[in-house]
């Protein structure tokens, strides 16, 4: 980084030339994302499942914390 900083102040080194790099370097770090994303999207089932599992345990913590929180206010009646 330090390096194409350096060019770029000097010149020569444009900005399409450092958007195409970083356009690559963030094409490298997402092209595994794309792939998982792509993967579990044959799967439906398996992620509504998933999805439907965790939102049953949000709403049971929830409802754990507002009975604490009714009980630390003496709303309880």
């Amino acid at each position: 980084v330090a390096n194409l900083k350096a060019h770029y102040e000097r010149g020569g080194l444009g900005d399409v030339a450092i958007k195409k790099r970083l356009a690559s370097l963030l094409n490298n770090i997402l092209d595994p994302i794309r792939t998982e994303r792509m993967r579990l999207a044959q799967h439906i089932d398996y992620i509504h499942d998933i999805l439907n599992k965790g939102t049953l345990k949000t709403y049971t913590e929830a409802e754990k914390t507002m009975c604490e929180v009714k009980k630390v206010m003496h709303l309880t009646y």
